[in-house]
């Protein structure tokens, strides 16, 4: 597919802005860009189309299949190639430390993009699924999946700074500008991204003095950019910024596990069953090389494939997967709801 030539005059006019210094590329929330990363940012529409397809009592899981694979034509790498979800999913990331984590815990490589096209075509877990399973764990998926290749970016940057390439625009800088973009899209308040899981679970384990995620991991975000500049540039701090991020995710989607494990056992249905299983993907690996059986206690909690979630199972989770936390020096008051699920 070919990306349409009025997105790149939009481009033309933001590279031309940016000689007037780096502030001239707009902010992403609460990120300041050094680069132009707006086309990065753009997958995001295409995450909106792909729901947009399957919204209804008749899914049109055709049509999502196609912008999966194809792309919408929203997020252009150039007048000729679109970037595209598929091409996240199957991207080897082998050699990077989160991906790692997931392929030292026995997922395959591309393991992204076997669960969405089998959610697609209703194959392997997803044969005879209920639609809301289904859609469900698409729509959360695909957002999993721009996560994850959010830190491939972070890790390009971590390399990028190894190698004294940090100038502003290009390069380290450029790849960090990256992974905010894909974690925060282009939309003004990040909702319809990974970044709004965060803003949504802070709010159900608020109080306490629990970490917010959603203002933290800004921080963070910010202060790694600043470690992978020109002068400014610490491959250690850099490491540790890159490293906290990792962190605040795993806390965000462990929050959604415990929340729809809970739902699911109170008052079960496809839904809230499918939002557990599809979020808790985006991190299982990660928590896994903390804590291998923990790990394992979640995602069997939430295999897709299972018709209920037992009694018991909600408590049994909450006490094997706080045990990752502690490496990280999260208390265990993050781990608390703030009210009732909902």
């Amino acid at each position: 597919m070919a990306c349409p030539s009025s997105r790149f005059l939009a481009v033309a006019l933001l590279l031309a802005m940016s000689s007037f210094g780096a502030s001239a590329y707009p902010a992403l929330g609460g990120y300041m860009p050094v680069s132009n990363v707006l086309e990065h940012a753009e997958i995001i529409k295409d995450v909106m189309a792909f729901a947009d397809a399957l919204a209804g009592e008749s899914p049109d899981y055709a049509k999502a299949k196609k912008i999966y694979m194809f792309g919408a034509g929203n997020s252009c790498k150039s007048p000729s190639s679109v970037r595209t979800l598929q091409g996240f999913a199957q991207k080897d990331l082998t050699g990077e430390s989160f991906a790692d984590k997931f392929i030292a815990g026995g997922f395959p490589a591309k393991f992204w993009d076997a669960v969405i096209l089998a959610a697609l075509d209703g194959t392997a877990d997803f044969a005879g699924a209920e639609r809301t399973k289904r859609v469900t764990s698409l729509k959360k998926l695909v957002l999993g999946v721009c996560n994850f290749y959010a830190s491939h970016e972070l890790e390009a940057a971590i390399k990028k700074v190894e190698s004294g390439d940090s100038a502003d625009g290009s390069g380290s800088t450029l790849a960090w500008d990256e992974g905010w973009a894909f974690y925060y899209g282009s939309e003004p308040d990040g909702a319809e991204a990974a970044w709004g899981a965060a803003v949504e679970y802070d709010a159900d384990f608020a109080g306490n003095g629990s970490i917010t995620v959603s203002t933290e991991i800004v921080a963070q975000f910010n202060a790694g950019l600043h470690f992978v500049r020109n002068s400014t540039a610490s491959l250690t701090n850099a490491i540790k910024a890159r490293d906290t991020i990792y962190k605040l995710w795993a806390l965000t989607y462990i929050r959604a596990a415990l929340k729809y494990v809970e739902l699911s056992e109170t008052s079960y249905n496809g839904k809230v069953h499918a939002e557990g299983f599809a979020w808790y993907m985006a991190i299982d690996g990660f928590v896994a090389s903390y804590h291998a059986s923990a790990a394992k206690a979640m995602r069997d909690a939430l295999d897709i494939s299972k018709p209920s979630v037992p009694s018991g199972t909600f408590c049994a989770v909450r006490g094997r997967c706080c045990r990752p936390c502690l490496p990280w020096a999260l208390a265990a008051k993050n781990w608390a709801p703030s009210r009732t699920p909902r």
